[in-house]
């Protein structure tokens, strides 16, 4: 890996951890608070835990869509830079900074830029999940709601970005789109015309 890259993308694998980090805190923090009033009247025994059966199905639910909303997004991106010089509208701050990283890394910075994005994407559907069973223990006292939380939770900290990692992430991206561009006969950089 080269060594813009990793300066580059030192700050914004920073913040993908605070993000990933802040996650499961919430989680740990929401676990804790309804552990603290389990001792308050439980459902009706004679009621299954619907609750607690719906958070549980939302599980593989939001693990899917964590990665389906993650990759459409992805492919997104990469087809429109695919398709030929993205052109960016200044709007303060964020203008620079991409318009800095597209400079100084050519195509490679708009994925740069995507790496805070793509760890609250991935992460928040997950998140949602685990709160959802947190918040399932905490109705009807379950304890595989809290169990299927804690998972979730660990899986959040497995996904935690690296400076390694997210540069491989970020490499990958840049020979998804070179394969992108020649399944498609679309040259590096020429934009195609859509009234052809």
């Amino acid at each position: 890996m080269d060594a813009e890259l990793m300066q580059a993308l030192a700050p914004r694998v920073r913040v993908a951890r605070i993000v990933v980090v802040l996650m499961v805190l919430g989680i740990v923090v929401a676990a804790a608070v309804a552990l603290a009033v389990a001792g308050m009247p439980r459902a009706k025994a004679d009621q299954p835990p619907i609750f607690s059966y719906v958070a549980l199905v939302l599980v593989p639910l939001h693990l899917a869509m964590s990665l389906f909303v993650s990759r459409a997004m992805l492919r997104a991106v990469r087809r429109l830079v695919a398709n030929g010089p993205l052109v960016l509208t200044p709007q303060g701050q964020t203008y620079q900074q991409v318009r800095d990283l597209v400079d100084r890394l050519g195509e490679r910075g708009w994925f740069v830029a995507l790496v805070s994005t793509r760890a609250v994407v991935l992460g928040s559907l997950i998140e949602m999940a685990a709160l959802i069973n947190v918040a399932a223990y905490f109705v009807e006292q379950q304890a595989f709601s809290l169990i299927a939380a804690g998972v979730l939770a660990v899986i959040l900290l497995l996904q935690m970005p690296t400076l390694n990692s997210t540069a491989q992430w970020v490499e990958d991206q840049g020979r998804r789109l070179e394969d992108e561009r020649r399944l498609a006969g679309t040259p590096h950089g020429e934009r195609q015309d859509p009234a052809a």
